[in-house]
Protein backbone atom coordinates (compact mmCIF):
# COMPACT_ATOMS: atom_id res chain seq x y z
CA UNK A 1 0.00 0.00 0.00
CA UNK A 2 0.88 3.66 -0.11
CA UNK A 3 0.68 5.64 3.20
CA UNK A 4 0.88 9.59 2.55
CA UNK A 5 1.60 10.18 6.24
CA UNK A 6 2.47 14.34 5.12
CA UNK A 7 1.06 16.26 1.90
CA UNK A 8 3.18 18.62 -0.08
CA UNK A 9 1.95 20.84 -2.32
CA UNK A 10 3.60 18.84 -5.47
CA UNK A 11 1.45 15.77 -4.29
CA UNK A 12 -1.72 17.45 -3.78
CA UNK A 13 -1.16 19.18 -7.48
CA UNK A 14 -0.59 15.24 -8.99
CA UNK A 15 -3.08 13.22 -6.75
CA UNK A 16 -4.59 11.95 -10.07
CA UNK A 17 -1.56 10.79 -12.00
CA UNK A 18 -0.39 9.01 -8.74
CA UNK A 19 -3.79 7.22 -8.49
CA UNK A 20 -3.20 6.16 -11.73
CA UNK A 21 0.57 4.80 -11.12
CA UNK A 22 -1.11 2.60 -8.05
CA UNK A 23 -4.07 1.86 -9.31
CA UNK A 24 -3.79 -1.49 -7.84
CA UNK A 25 -2.68 -0.78 -4.90
CA UNK A 26 -4.61 1.20 -1.90
CA UNK A 27 -3.47 4.35 -1.44
CA UNK A 28 -4.20 5.69 2.83
CA UNK A 29 -4.13 9.61 2.99
CA UNK A 30 -3.00 11.09 6.36
CA UNK A 31 -2.07 14.48 5.46
CA UNK A 32 -4.60 16.52 7.94
CA UNK A 33 -3.64 18.08 10.42
CA UNK A 34 -5.82 20.89 10.85
CA UNK A 35 -9.64 21.47 10.29
CA UNK A 36 -9.47 25.01 7.93
CA UNK A 37 -5.35 25.12 7.68
CA UNK A 38 -3.03 22.73 5.80
CA UNK A 39 -3.98 20.17 3.44
CA UNK A 40 -7.31 19.65 4.42
CA UNK A 41 -8.59 22.60 1.75
CA UNK A 42 -7.31 20.39 -0.82
CA UNK A 43 -9.61 17.62 -0.07
CA UNK A 44 -12.35 18.27 -2.48
CA UNK A 45 -9.98 17.69 -5.24
CA UNK A 46 -10.44 14.80 -7.10
CA UNK A 47 -7.36 12.91 -7.34
CA UNK A 48 -7.36 13.15 -3.36
CA UNK A 49 -11.29 11.70 -3.39
CA UNK A 50 -10.01 8.75 -5.25
CA UNK A 51 -8.01 7.49 -2.38
CA UNK A 52 -9.16 4.54 -0.39
CA UNK A 53 -8.70 5.28 3.07
CA UNK A 54 -8.28 8.66 4.95
CA UNK A 55 -7.16 9.38 8.81
CA UNK A 56 -8.03 11.53 10.95
CA UNK A 57 -5.72 12.75 13.69
CA UNK A 58 -8.44 14.09 16.12
CA UNK A 59 -12.37 13.95 16.23
CA UNK A 60 -12.59 17.26 14.54
CA UNK A 61 -10.72 16.71 11.66
CA UNK A 62 -12.76 13.02 11.14
CA UNK A 63 -16.06 14.95 11.47
CA UNK A 64 -15.20 17.60 8.43
CA UNK A 65 -14.51 14.22 6.42
CA UNK A 66 -17.53 12.65 7.12
CA UNK A 67 -20.00 16.08 6.42
CA UNK A 68 -17.87 18.40 4.29
CA UNK A 69 -16.14 15.99 2.48
CA UNK A 70 -18.85 12.81 2.52
CA UNK A 71 -16.05 10.33 2.81
CA UNK A 72 -17.89 7.04 3.46
CA UNK A 73 -17.11 6.26 7.24
CA UNK A 74 -16.04 3.11 6.44
CA UNK A 75 -13.17 4.59 4.50
CA UNK A 76 -12.46 6.91 7.35
CA UNK A 77 -10.21 5.87 10.78
CA UNK A 78 -9.63 8.22 13.58
CA UNK A 79 -5.80 7.55 14.92
CA UNK A 80 -3.82 9.40 17.84
CA UNK A 81 -0.65 10.23 17.76
CA UNK A 82 1.62 7.66 20.04
CA UNK A 83 4.12 8.21 22.53
CA UNK A 84 7.37 6.16 23.08
CA UNK A 85 5.65 4.61 26.43
CA UNK A 86 8.71 2.15 27.09
CA UNK A 87 11.09 5.54 27.09
CA UNK A 88 9.06 7.12 29.10
CA UNK A 89 8.67 4.11 31.71
CA UNK A 90 12.53 3.56 31.75
CA UNK A 91 13.11 7.41 32.51
CA UNK A 92 10.62 7.18 35.36
CA UNK A 93 12.36 4.52 36.97
CA UNK A 94 15.80 6.22 36.46
CA UNK A 95 15.19 9.50 36.50
CA UNK A 96 17.81 11.97 38.16
CA UNK A 97 16.95 14.08 41.17
CA UNK A 98 15.09 17.31 40.36
CA UNK A 99 17.76 19.73 41.80
CA UNK A 100 20.16 17.91 39.71
CA UNK A 101 18.12 18.42 36.36
CA UNK A 102 17.11 22.16 37.30
CA UNK A 103 20.99 22.20 37.56
CA UNK A 104 21.85 21.19 34.60
CA UNK A 105 19.01 22.70 32.50
CA UNK A 106 20.24 26.47 34.43
CA UNK A 107 16.68 26.75 36.21
CA UNK A 108 16.43 28.06 39.55
CA UNK A 109 15.93 25.57 42.87
CA UNK A 110 13.11 27.11 43.99
CA UNK A 111 10.54 28.22 41.71
CA UNK A 112 7.28 26.51 40.34
CA UNK A 113 8.45 25.83 36.42
CA UNK A 114 6.00 26.50 33.22
CA UNK A 115 7.22 25.47 30.25
CA UNK A 116 6.37 26.28 26.54
CA UNK A 117 8.03 23.36 24.42
CA UNK A 118 7.02 24.27 20.46
CA UNK A 119 8.17 25.13 17.34
CA UNK A 120 8.42 29.19 17.11
CA UNK A 121 6.26 29.74 14.51
CA UNK A 122 2.86 31.41 13.56
CA UNK A 123 1.26 28.27 14.39
CA UNK A 124 2.35 27.21 18.15
CA UNK A 125 2.16 31.87 18.52
CA UNK A 126 5.01 32.12 20.94
CA UNK A 127 4.58 35.49 21.86
CA UNK A 128 0.99 34.68 23.18
CA UNK A 129 3.02 32.50 26.01
CA UNK A 130 5.31 35.46 26.64
CA UNK A 131 2.97 37.95 26.82
CA UNK A 132 1.43 35.36 29.45
CA UNK A 133 5.07 35.18 31.53
CA UNK A 134 4.76 38.79 31.36
CA UNK A 135 1.47 39.33 33.45
CA UNK A 136 2.91 37.09 35.89
CA UNK A 137 6.08 38.69 36.52
CA UNK A 138 5.17 39.73 40.45
CA UNK A 139 4.79 36.08 40.68
CA UNK A 140 8.50 35.88 41.95
CA UNK A 141 8.10 31.82 42.66
CA UNK A 142 7.39 31.10 39.25
CA UNK A 143 9.68 30.77 36.31
CA UNK A 144 8.70 30.32 33.05
CA UNK A 145 10.97 28.01 30.35
CA UNK A 146 10.66 29.04 26.69
CA UNK A 147 12.12 26.18 24.43
CA UNK A 148 12.00 25.82 20.61
CA UNK A 149 13.63 27.69 18.19
CA UNK A 150 11.99 28.84 14.67
CA UNK A 151 11.56 32.03 11.89
CA UNK A 152 9.67 33.96 15.18
CA UNK A 153 12.92 33.46 17.61
CA UNK A 154 14.45 36.90 16.77
CA UNK A 155 10.97 38.40 17.17
CA UNK A 156 10.36 36.43 20.72
CA UNK A 157 13.76 37.19 22.54
CA UNK A 158 13.37 41.08 21.42
CA UNK A 159 9.81 40.90 23.16
CA UNK A 160 11.91 39.11 26.21
CA UNK A 161 14.64 41.91 26.18
CA UNK A 162 11.71 45.21 25.76
CA UNK A 163 9.55 43.68 28.70
CA UNK A 164 12.76 42.89 30.84
CA UNK A 165 11.10 39.45 31.24
CA UNK A 166 13.46 38.37 33.90
CA UNK A 167 10.73 35.39 34.43
CA UNK A 168 11.32 33.54 31.22
CA UNK A 169 14.29 31.35 30.81
CA UNK A 170 15.13 30.24 27.05
CA UNK A 171 16.37 26.95 25.82
CA UNK A 172 16.95 26.89 22.32
CA UNK A 173 16.84 22.86 22.18
CA UNK A 174 16.65 20.00 24.64
CA UNK A 175 17.89 16.73 23.77
CA UNK A 176 15.51 14.87 26.42
CA UNK A 177 12.09 16.71 26.91
CA UNK A 178 11.23 14.11 29.42
CA UNK A 179 13.96 15.82 31.50
CA UNK A 180 12.15 19.32 31.75
CA UNK A 181 8.45 17.43 32.14
CA UNK A 182 9.94 15.88 35.11
CA UNK A 183 10.40 18.96 36.78
CA UNK A 184 7.72 21.03 35.37
CA UNK A 185 4.73 22.34 37.13
CA UNK A 186 2.59 22.45 34.26
CA UNK A 187 3.11 23.06 30.29
CA UNK A 188 1.43 26.03 28.01
CA UNK A 189 0.37 25.72 24.37
CA UNK A 190 -0.88 28.74 22.68
CA UNK A 191 -1.16 27.36 19.04
CA UNK A 192 -4.00 28.51 16.91
CA UNK A 193 -4.40 24.83 15.59
CA UNK A 194 -2.95 21.41 16.41
CA UNK A 195 -3.75 17.77 15.88
CA UNK A 196 -3.07 16.55 19.30
CA UNK A 197 0.46 17.64 20.41
CA UNK A 198 3.38 14.38 21.38
CA UNK A 199 5.09 17.45 23.55
CA UNK A 200 0.99 17.33 25.90
CA UNK A 201 1.23 13.46 25.66
CA UNK A 202 4.24 13.13 26.65
CA UNK A 203 3.71 15.75 29.72
CA UNK A 204 0.16 14.08 30.81
CA UNK A 205 2.24 11.05 31.14
CA UNK A 206 4.67 12.39 33.25
CA UNK A 207 1.45 14.21 35.77
CA UNK A 208 2.19 17.54 34.34
CA UNK A 209 -1.25 19.48 34.05
CA UNK A 210 -1.95 21.28 30.85
CA UNK A 211 -3.14 25.03 29.87
CA UNK A 212 -4.15 25.24 26.13
CA UNK A 213 -5.44 26.58 23.67
CA UNK A 214 -8.79 24.91 22.54
CA UNK A 215 -7.57 23.32 19.51
CA UNK A 216 -7.75 20.03 17.52
CA UNK A 217 -8.46 17.15 20.30
CA UNK A 218 -7.10 19.28 23.55
CA UNK A 219 -9.75 19.83 25.30
CA UNK A 220 -11.45 15.90 24.87
CA UNK A 221 -8.12 14.86 26.33
CA UNK A 222 -7.74 16.93 28.97
CA UNK A 223 -11.73 16.30 30.31
CA UNK A 224 -10.80 12.59 29.55
CA UNK A 225 -8.11 12.53 32.25
CA UNK A 226 -8.88 15.87 34.48
CA UNK A 227 -5.41 16.88 33.47
CA UNK A 228 -6.12 20.49 32.78
CA UNK A 229 -7.76 23.82 31.25
CA UNK A 230 -8.84 25.00 27.74
CA UNK A 231 -9.40 28.55 26.81
CA UNK A 232 -10.72 30.11 23.47
CA UNK A 233 -8.07 30.63 20.66
CA UNK A 234 -9.36 33.98 20.40
CA UNK A 235 -8.82 35.02 23.85
CA UNK A 236 -7.49 38.38 24.62
CA UNK A 237 -4.77 39.12 27.13
CA UNK A 238 -6.63 40.31 30.18
CA UNK A 239 -9.01 37.25 29.44
CA UNK A 240 -6.22 34.79 28.69
CA UNK A 241 -4.45 36.10 32.51
CA UNK A 242 -8.24 35.12 34.14
CA UNK A 243 -8.23 31.65 32.69
CA UNK A 244 -4.52 31.68 33.48
CA UNK A 245 -5.26 32.37 37.86
CA UNK A 246 -8.19 30.31 37.56
CA UNK A 247 -6.04 27.62 36.52
CA UNK A 248 -3.77 28.06 38.97
CA UNK A 249 -6.61 27.59 41.77
CA UNK A 250 -6.70 23.78 40.16
CA UNK A 251 -3.53 23.17 39.57
CA UNK A 252 -3.47 20.85 42.26
CA UNK A 253 -6.00 18.75 41.11
CA UNK A 254 -5.05 18.19 37.96
CA UNK A 255 -1.39 16.91 39.12
CA UNK A 256 -3.61 14.41 40.94
CA UNK A 257 -6.08 12.93 38.68
CA UNK A 258 -3.07 12.85 36.14
CA UNK A 259 -1.06 10.52 39.03
CA UNK A 260 -4.39 8.66 39.23
CA UNK A 261 -4.58 8.00 35.36
CA UNK A 262 -0.76 7.53 34.53
CA UNK A 263 -1.08 4.07 33.63
CA UNK A 264 -4.30 4.63 31.05
CA UNK A 265 -2.80 7.64 29.47
CA UNK A 266 0.19 5.34 28.86
CA UNK A 267 -1.65 2.29 27.59
CA UNK A 268 -3.97 4.59 25.04
CA UNK A 269 -1.60 6.34 23.69
CA UNK A 270 1.03 4.00 23.77
CA UNK A 271 3.36 2.68 19.82
CA UNK A 272 2.05 -0.81 21.11
CA UNK A 273 -1.54 0.20 21.09
CA UNK A 274 -1.33 3.08 18.40
CA UNK A 275 0.68 0.46 15.68
CA UNK A 276 -1.99 -1.90 16.41
CA UNK A 277 -4.51 0.41 14.92
CA UNK A 278 -2.50 1.34 11.73
CA UNK A 279 -1.81 -2.22 11.17
CA UNK A 280 -5.88 -2.43 11.27
CA UNK A 281 -6.50 0.05 9.09
CA UNK A 282 -3.76 -1.08 6.72
CA UNK A 283 -4.81 -4.59 6.89
CA UNK A 284 -8.43 -3.70 5.63
CA UNK A 285 -7.53 -1.50 2.36
CA UNK A 286 -4.96 -4.45 1.48
CA UNK A 287 -7.86 -7.18 2.01
CA UNK A 288 -9.96 -5.09 -0.33
CA UNK A 289 -7.46 -5.56 -3.24
CA UNK A 290 -6.52 -8.79 -2.67
CA UNK A 291 -10.22 -10.02 -3.20
CA UNK A 292 -10.11 -7.77 -6.78
CA UNK A 293 -6.57 -9.64 -7.66
CA UNK A 294 -7.74 -13.13 -6.98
Amino acid sequence: LLWVCNGSPWFCDNATAIRKIFHDIPIIDQEAYDVEKGWITRYTEKGIQSFDHFIAVNKKIKERFLRDFKINIKHCSLIYSAIDTPRITNFKKTQPDSALLRAKHGLPADCKIFTFIARLTEQKRPLMFLSLAKSRISHTDECYVFVGDGELAEQALDYIKQHRLNNVIRIPYIENTLELNAISDGIIFTSSYEGLPIAMLEALSMGVPAFSTDVGDIGDILNMYGGGEVIPVTHTDEQLNTSFNNWMLHRMDYAANLKENEYKILNKFSSENISKQYESCWQHAIVNYTKIAV
